[in-house]
């Protein structure tokens, strides 16, 4: 048992079988069963205007002239000619507010022609005609989403002042209610990428056979560089649709969302040409460090090696940051370039902080360039190479004479110091 109490204390009984929800809303309360969903408001001063009975608000004799007009009554709009202006207008308005209050299609009609007969009227020049094609596209959204089939019993209030057209739009989507969605932005002019985007990602999801899916997709996206492949690609990887996926990546015109999600597939060496292809080096450089971090050298060297551009970008890397130097000298090593190598090591031999260490660098680059393949000579760098030996067996030596002498420097001075402080004792 439902009451419903009045300002002055009468109340109007409501009979359910079963428990019930009452939800408060903006304009009225909602009544939810088992079986049904009821909504109780108060009656709109503009429908109470218009429908009261023996009501002589200018809405009230509006309608009533409208109806006589249809049953070709003689003299049935005399009593418009006789409103003045603003009277006039007001029934309109008024009319217009009800025909978004009322829920039954065939009295919204009579409404909104009732305002269109009172729209016409020479004294209701004024009126802002903008508005009465607004309802007019209000109510057919609100008619549409009424449907049993929708199920979403707006009223104008709730649709104006909390569920805008966009969230209206949202909520269809989100109940896979594609296809009135899209209607609904085509009839608005609103943006319906969102719509198209998540129609083609339950689209991969479907049982139907890649062929068919992609046809679809493709004839409903179509050229659109507004909706990106790259989402509809990572849904169908997500499904376990690698095959699926891979093709509507090729529809995809971004390369950096492209790479993206192949690195996520794990088809590197297909994200490795596209950004190649794509000669974004930001792009590759992604890949690379992607590789570095996710295969082994064996693999990762594989790839350099089919990649001219990503070899020598992998280069760059290491000479600018001073990381993974022993990888690369390993890619040099297991492409046979020993002339790399051995600059590899005579760069490494400056950064060493100990004599001895630098040394053994540069007998190691030495021995790479001694002989390189197809037996061409590098005299010039071996002979660089023994010279910075010989110069820094100098630089050893002389540091020794230099600090021995400092040392021996040292205490003398402190002997001299001493001596003459003992005299002054004494």
């Amino acid at each position: 048992l439902v009451l419903l109490i009045g300002p002055t204390r009468e109340y109007i009984k409501f009979i359910y079988e079963g428990p019930v929800k009452m939800i408060s809303e903006i304009d009225g309360v909602r009544i939810l069963t088992h079986n049904s969903c009821e909504f109780i408001q108060r009656v709109p001063d503009s429908l109470y205007d218009v429908f009261n009975f023996g009501s002589i608000h200018p809405g009230a004799i509006l309608m009533e002239c409208h109806e006589q007009l249809m049953e070709s009554k003689s003299m049935s709009i005399k009593p418009l000619r006789n409103m003045n202006q603003k009277q006039l207008i007001n029934a309109v308005k008024t009319c217009l507010e009800a025909s978004g209050h009322e829920i039954d299609t065939a009295q919204q009609s009579k409404l909104l022609n009732a305002v269109a007969l009172g729209k016409k009227m020479p004294k209701c020049i004024k009126f802002p005609h903008n508005d009465f094609y607004d309802m007019i596209k209000n109510l057919r959204v609100l008619n549409a989403i009424r449907e049993p089939s929708i199920g979403i019993p707006l009223t104008i209030t709730q649709y104006k002042e909390y569920f805008t057209p966009n969230l209206l739009v949202d909520r269809l989507t989100a109940r896979y209610e594609h296809r009135l969605a899209i209607e609904i932005c085509k009839y608005l002019n609103i943006n319906n990428n969102n719509v198209v985007l998540h129609w083609a990602c339950a689209k991969v999801c479907s049982n139907l056979s890649n062929e068919v899916i992609v046809e679809s997709i493709k004839e409903k996206v179509g050229d659109r560089s507004d909706i990106s492949f790259a989402i509809i690609a990572m849904t169908a990887f997500r499904s376990g649709k690698n095959e699926l996926a891979r093709i509507l990546l090729e529809f995809e015109k971004n390369p950096t969302e492209k790479v993206s999600v192949l690195l996520t597939m794990g088809e590197t060496k297909l994200a490795m040409e596209v950004a190649e292809c794509a000669m974004d080096t930001d792009l590759l450089y992604m890949v690379i460090i992607q590789l570095m971090n996710s295969v082994d050298e064996e693999v990762f060297f594989e790839y350099l090696s089919d990649s001219e551009q990503g070899s020598k970008l992998f280069e760059h890397y290491v000479t600018q940051t001073a990381t993974e130097r022993e990888k690369l000298r390993k890619l040099y090593s297991k492409q046979q370039r020993s002339v790399e190598e051995y600059k590899l090591f005579f760069m490494e031999s400056f950064v060493e902080d100990d004599v001895e260490h630098r040394i053994e660098k540069i007998k190691q680059g030495g021995k790479l360039i001694k002989y390189v393949k197809g037996g061409y000579n590098h005299p010039k760098d071996v002979d660089i190479a023994q010279k910075n030996i010989t110069l820094l067996r100098y630089q050893v030596d002389m540091d020794k004479i230099v600090n021995q002498t400092f040392f021996l420097w040292f205490i003398s001075c402190r002997y001299d110091f001493l001596r003459d402080h003992t005299r002054k004792i004494d």
